[in-house]
């Protein structure tokens, strides 16, 4: 994995525990689509909705 890929999924991973994840995911994707030549921005679309939906159950068992 590339370098600004890695740092574009940490940041949105990061960016997820603040903000909502449709928003966070969105900003993302546009980042990715300015700065990633191919098609990874589906990658980083998936990987996104995978962590999040993660994140939301982690949050909802906390409680």
């Amino acid at each position: 994995m590339a370098p600004l890929e890695r740092s574009i999924l940490l940041f949105g991973a990061f960016e997820m525990m603040f903000k909502s994840k449709a928003l966070v995911i969105n900003g993302m994707v546009m980042i990715s689509k300015g700065f990633i030549d191919d098609e990874k921005h589906k990658f980083i679309n998936a990987i996104l909705e995978n962590i999040g939906r993660d994140y939301e159950r982690i949050k909802t068992n906390k409680k």
